[in-house]
C-alpha cells in the first residue's frame, strides 16, 4: 500500500497567510506532495485564489469578491491579518499558483466555491486554466456543489473530480461512483476502515480533510487515505514517513 500523500490546506497555511504565494511556496520548501486551494470569480471573470465570498478575513478590503475587479482585489493587503511581516502578500489567481508549481510534480486540488453566490462558467475558466498548464494529469477539482464537478467532468472527462462532504454518509462510494467523479473528499472525522475499503474496491479515491493534530493524522495514513489534508504538511510528513521505517 502506497503512503498517504500530505496536501498544504490553502497552503502552509499554519505558518503564513492562506491561499498566498508564501503559503504555497512554505508547503513546498516543507516537502508538501502537494496543496489545496480555493477559488472565487472576481467581477470581471478572474479566477481568484481566496477561501471566502468576502474579502474581509483575510485581506484589508470589505465586501463581496465577485464585486471587485481583478485590478482592485490586486491592491489589496492580503497578509497582514496574519501578521505584519507578511503585509507585501497579494490575492493571487490560479494562473498564477498553476504558474508557480508547473515545473514541480506537486499535486493540485482546485476547490470550486459555489455558494452562496454561484459563479456562470467558473468550471469552465478553472479547466480552460489547467489545460494551458498542460496539468491535467496534476490536478483535481473539487466542492461541495456536485453539480460543480459533474460540469467540469462534462466539459473534460479526463480531469480528476472529487466530490466534498461535511458529514458522514450512508454508501458514499455508490454516490461519488454514480456522479462520475473519482473520489471522495470526507472530513477527517467520518473516514472509517469501511469506507477505506469500499472505496478501494471501486477504484475511488479519498483526500481527507482537514486534520492537524498528530494522532489524527498517524490515525489517517494508516487507514491508508489517499491524502491528507493540514495546515501542517512538515508536521504531516514527517510523521507520514515515519510509519514507512
Amino acid at each position: 500500500m502506497s503512503k498517504s500523500l500530505i496536501l498544504a490546506h490553502r497552503g502552509a497555511s499554519a505558518y503564513a497567510p492562506e491561499n498566498t504565494t508564501i503559503a504555497f511556496a512554505k508547503a513546498i520548501e516543507m516537502g508538501a506532495d502537494g496543496f489545496e486551494l480555493d477559488v472565487h470569480l472576481s467581477k470581471d471573470g478572474a479566477l481568484i485564489v481566496i477561501h471566502d465570498e468576502s474579502l474581509n478575513r483575510t485581506t484589508n478590503g470589505s465586501g463581496f469578491v465577485k464585486d471587485f475587479s481583478l485590478e482592485e482585489i490586486k491592491k489589496l493587503d492580503a497578509g497582514s491579518w496574519f501578521d505584519s511581516q507578511f503585509s507585501d502578500e497579494k490575492v493571487p489567481t490560479l494562473d498564477e499558483v498553476l504558474t508557480l508549481v508547473k515545473d514541480t510534480r506537486l499535486l493540485i486540488n482546485i476547490e470550486i466555491k459555489n455558494g452562496p453566490f454561484f459563479y456562470d462558467d467558473i468550471e469552465q475558466k478553472i479547466v480552460d486554466c489547467v489545460m494551458r498548464h498542460n496539468m491535467i494529469d496534476r490536478v483535481i477539482v473539487s466542492s461541495f456543489d456536485h453539480y460543480s464537478i459533474v460540469k467540469a467532468k462534462e466539459l473534460n472527462p479526463s480531469i480528476k473530480t472529487g466530490a466534498l462532504f461535511l458529514a458522514r454518509t450512508i454508501d458514499s462510494w455508490k454516490y461519488v461512483k454514480e456522479i462520475g467523479a473519482n473520489a471522495l473528499h470526507p472530513h477527517f472525522i467520518s473516514v472509517t476502515d469501511e469506507m477505506i475499503r469500499t472505496c478501494r474496491d471501486n477504484n475511488i479515491e479519498i483526500h481527507t480533510y482537514t486534520a492537524n493534530e498528530p494522532e489524527h493524522i498517524k490515525h489517517l495514513a494508516k487507514l491508508g487515505v489517499n491524502s491528507i489534508i493540514t495546515n501542517f504538511p512538515d508536521r504531516a510528513k514527517e510523521i507520514v514517513n515515519s510509519l514507512k521505517k
